[in-house]
């Protein structure tokens, strides 16, 4: 069965623009960050997880998931944080498998931005990935202008896998620390890389 090409990196790398090449290139692109808001949604089956797991003190008036609130327990605590990804992990797997099906069953090009590709174990679903990288200069900048403080920085970069690991994992690298013309140049060397031996 054709497979799906997995885009991942760290947080502040720009996966999210990079993939907006690759749209630009004929691919249909899921992300997965979109999905896991997806399936919080309020009465789905991780919403209702979440709301029994963390009590109620963890979710807005109008129901929905209260994520900085989350955000900051998930952070500072790896039980919580473990707990949380126990949760909507396999939600999230669950609707991106359904999802990708119908374009790749018509022939067509699928990117899935997976963040957390490596620690979800989930890079056997794919035939190549792709790490999108920078120094950790760059990436600090770009999370400063997030406004997250330095210790807010250090917690979200602490709770994945570092960079330099994920690019070794992976299939093929782009080096995300340069102009936006330079970005596009190498995501068109991937697209063309990947239409020679993939698609």
């Amino acid at each position: 069965m054709k497979k799906a090409i997995a885009l991942t990196g760290g947080i502040g790398c720009g996966k999210t623009f990079a993939a907006s090449f690759f749209t630009k290139a004929g691919f249909a692109v899921l992300d997965t960050d979109d999905l896991a808001r997806e399936v919080v949604k309020p009465c789905e089956p991780a919403w209702q997880k979440l709301k029994d797991s963390f009590g109620a003190d963890f979710f807005c008036a109008d129901g929905n998931l209260d994520r900085s609130k989350m955000a900051r327990l998930v952070f500072a605590e790896p039980e919580a944080r473990a707990q949380l990804n126990a949760i909507i992990h396999p939600a999230v797997h669950e609707l991106w498998i359904r999802r990708v099906q119908p374009p790749l069953e018509k022939g067509g090009r699928v990117l899935v931005v997976v963040p957390l590709l490596f620690e979800a174990g989930w890079e056997q679903d794919f035939s190549l990935v792709v790490c999108v990288a920078c120094s950790p200069s760059t990436q600090f900048a770009r999370l400063c202008s997030r406004g997250w403080n330095a210790d807010e920085i250090a917690a979200r970069i602490g709770a994945q896998i570092c960079v330099s690991e994920k690019m070794k994992r992976s299939d093929q690298v782009i080096w995300n620390d340069g102009s936006d013309n330079v970005l596009a140049k190498q995501v068109g060397r991937v697209v063309d890389s990947l239409k020679k031996s993939f698609i």
